[in-house]
């Protein structure tokens, strides 16, 4: 298979983003990680161009900062959770029940969320 051990695969450049079909499966029956795993590769898909990047299960070696891999999380946490709507949920307990993510994310979207509360934004 093209995909290998990636559990999706986005070629900006051609406007292609391929998924591993356990990982549809599972985002059609409503996985957290399978959802996220598909936004993911949707933000490679609208924020990057000229760049193949694929959500593997490895350890990232790029520092966070300077990663495509981070931004794309980041979009998709805040397309599967939107800030907007996080004054919803009291905990990020909460926002993984309402917004069916998986625990980390929801916890990274929390903590920023909580974080841009007390800078007053």
């Amino acid at each position: 298979s093209i995909l290998g051990s990636n559990l999706g695969l986005t070629f900006p450049d051609r406007k292609v983003m391929l998924i591993r079909e356990d990982v549809y499966e599972g985002a059609c029956q409503s996985d957290p990680e399978d959802r996220l795993t598909i936004a993911h590769e949707f933000g490679h898909l609208v924020l990057h161009t000229n760049l193949a990047a694929a959500r593997r299960t490895i350890q990232k070696t790029t520092p966070e900062n300077q990663s495509s891999e981070w931004q794309a999380d980041y979009f998709a946490r805040e397309l599967l959770m939107p800030m907007g709507l996080l004054h919803h949920c009291p905990s990020a307990q909460a926002g993984v029940d309402l917004f069916g993510i998986p625990f980390e994310s929801a916890l990274e979207q929390w903590d920023l969320h909580q974080c841009l509360q007390d800078q007053g934004r």
